[in-house]
């Protein structure tokens, strides 16, 4: 198998909980126990740093195996889920594991032939500990995936356990409360080995207390740190390691560095070179260092997009927190999996002030539909508008957004894997062609022209054919010079008399483009004059297209792409990022030459003659969407 039939290997014949929920949980130890004895028991090879939580482990994890890398150690780092890259879960100082890596553990998987049905969880997890003993890790830092009891990685005894703190979170396997949840988390606390609680208060405080003390495990508490918040960082101005610049921003940061520092008081013993400078350099380049993703994460400027993978309760708690803090007004894009109790995340939504609400699905199999969303969303006090994909809520809010207010993308991870940043971030805009796309009008402009070519002795048999996507200059070249004014008078007496009639689902496409904010324009070699007359057929044009290019603006007719290179400065958008609507062989070619995404309508000629020269061809608008034309690719044709 090659790597992508390696993946979907992983994904279709091992149950993953990433994709399906809750029946993908297995709980026990039994199959990974068995499958780490089959692979050698890779994980005794190495010191490893265990960490738990509901909130928080991956930030941790990730800033304290930068720390480890800053201080010279080989660091291995094994996370989930992942956001774009199913490689990310796997990582030797910030590298991810190799494809041919990922098919060579899988191919020896398959030829051991064991009487086990691990999970996807189970089988990645013992992948990751074959690879850091394969690359001689001096140390690895192993997050759960789910609880701590049962989770598979609860295998390996380290030196250091982390429980950053407890909320509500996957209820159904758990427990309803947060002590029985603390139970679970507990787990991982093991004979002798000392222990690190981030934040735990009475009956949770108890649990972890009493859970230490009948295993002989050393308990230390994480104790407040100060902080200073800055937009694009953090400053913790006195700790034990000096004054520290934190990468990682957002206020729940700071209960994590408070955790980070106490496990690294428990760490420097065995990781001596663990000093001041490695702690800073670590602090200030997690991301740089480890690949991190997705936590209070900067993606776009003008306007300042954040995105977060904050997806339960206590999670959501900060978020709202912070954005109260903040003031001003914000724009939230909000999408949650199907299995997730969202109350309570509704609760804080429900808090935050002076914010438009943006309600979308995560495209997972999992994924809420984004009605039943508006509906318990609605039955907190929260309206917003309702978007069938991430992309469109994202272009919908970008218009919106005034000054300097910030867009926020929140509410599940697999909400932040859809944000594809090569291609949701970049803004979006569309060209069309008018007569054969927009306005049934290329039937009368072939017969039109065919008779007036015959009239005024045009040698040319296929005068008619030719011309299409030409200019009025263009096409007055065929004529003889004296006959050019009354050629001019004729078509201008036609298009007057028109009707401009719309193809069927024109309008509601045009409409779906400006809800969700997406820039227009029409590109024609129609003149000023014919344009006047459209106008007055269907003045809602100009509510709907932010530009119109004719070819009195152009010096060049199609298939040459100036008039499309024309109508993608006029919207402001790169003429790659933009989606071309042509129906005309000629259009067609000036499309492709743009650079752009080229939709043909076999609305003119057959699909068969359109469909070499387009990305994509439809039949009509009448059942095509915005969210489809977002997902046709451009490439070379």
């Amino acid at each position: 198998m090659n790597y992508e039939e390696t993946i979907d290997y992983l994904y279709t014949r091992h149950p993953a909980f990433q994709r399906i929920g809750a029946g993908a949980y297995k709980p026990g130890l039994g199959t990974a126990h068995a499958l780490d004895m089959a692979f050698g028991c890779p994980h005794a090879k190495y010191p490893t740093i265990h960490i738990a939580g509901t909130n928080g482990k991956g930030s941790t994890a990730h800033t304290l195996a930068a720390i480890l890398q800053s201080a010279g150690y080989r660091t291995g780092l094994y996370t989930s889920p992942h956001l774009f890259d199913f490689r990310e879960r796997i990582r030797v100082n910030g590298q991810m594991i190799p494809r041919e890596t990922v098919v060579d553990f899988v191919a020896r998987y398959r030829d051991l032939n064991l009487d086990v049905d691990p999970s996807f969880f189970e089988l990645t997890m013992t992948m990751a500990f074959d690879w850091f003993a394969a690359m001689h890790v001096d140390v690895a830092v192993i997050e759960t995936g789910l609880g701590g009891r049962l989770d598979s990685t609860n295998i390996i005894t380290p030196c250091l356990s982390v429980i950053t703190n407890i909320s509500k979170d996957h209820t159904a396997f758990l427990g309803d409360t947060l002590v029985e949840i603390a139970a679970e988390k507990a787990g991982i606390i093991k004979p002798g080995v000392p222990v690190v609680i981030g934040e735990a208060e009475g009956d949770v405080r108890q649990v972890f207390v009493d859970k230490a003390a009948a295993v002989g495990a050393p308990i230390t508490f994480a104790q407040p740190v100060e902080a200073v918040m800055h937009d694009d960082y953090i400053e913790y101005p006195s700790t034990p390691y000096g004054r520290l610049h934190g990468e990682l921003t957002g206020i729940y940061q700071v209960r994590n560095t408070a955790t980070i520092l106490a496990a690294l008081d428990c760490l420097t013993t065995q990781f001596d070179r663990v000093d001041n400078s490695a702690v800073a350099d670590g602090m200030a380049h997690v991301v740089e260092k480890t690949g991190l993703m997705g936590r209070w994460m900067k993606v776009g400027d003008s306007p300042r997009v954040i995105c977060d993978t904050g997806h339960n309760e206590g999670g959501w708690q900060y978020i709202s927190r912070q954005l109260r803090s903040a003031g001003g007004r914000h724009h939230l894009i909000i999408g949650f999996v199907n299995d997730k109790d969202v109350s309570a995340i509704l609760d804080s939504v429900a808090t935050i002030p002076d914010t438009e609400i943006y309600m979308t699905r995560p495209s997972v199999e999992r994924g809420m539909p984004v009605s039943r969303l508006a509906r318990l969303a609605a039955e907190h006090g929260i309206t917003g508008k309702t978007f069938p994909s991430l992309q469109l809520a994202l272009n919908a809010a970008k218009s919106a957004v005034k000054g300097d207010e910030t867009i926020l993308i929140a509410g599940s991870n697999f909400l932040i894997s859809d944000l594809n940043t090569d291609k949701i971030m970049k803004t979006k805009g569309v060209l069309f062609d008018l007569d054969g796309v927009l306005i049934d009008s290329e039937g009368e402009y072939s017969k039109f022209w065919a008779e007036t070519g015959r009239k005024y002795g045009v040698p040319d048999p296929d005068f008619a054919a030719n011309i299409k996507g030409a200019t009025l200059t263009k096409i007055l070249t065929y004529f003889r010079a004296e006959d050019r004014d009354a050629v001019v008078q004729e078509i201008h007496d036609f298009e007057k008399q028109m009707r401009y009639p719309l193809f069927p689902g024109v309008e509601d496409f045009l409409k779906e483009l400006k809800r969700f904010g997406i820039p227009a324009a029409v590109v024609t070699s129609s003149d000023d004059v014919k344009m006047s007359y459209l106008f007055a057929a269907h003045p809602e044009f100009k509510d709907y297209f932010s530009a119109f290019v004719t070819g009195s603006q152009v010096k060049k007719s199609k298939p040459d792409p100036e008039g499309y290179l024309t109508g993608a400065r006029a919207i402001g958008v790169a003429p790659e990022n933009c989606f071309v609507f042509e129906d005309s062989i000629q259009g067609l070619q000036a499309g492709l030459s743009s650079g752009a995404a080229v939709i043909g309508l076999a609305t003119t000629n057959p699909v068969e003659k359109v469909s070499p020269l387009c990305h994509k061809v439809i039949r009509s608008f009448e059942d095509f969407t915005v969210d489809e034309m977002l997902s046709v690719q451009r490439c070379d044709k």
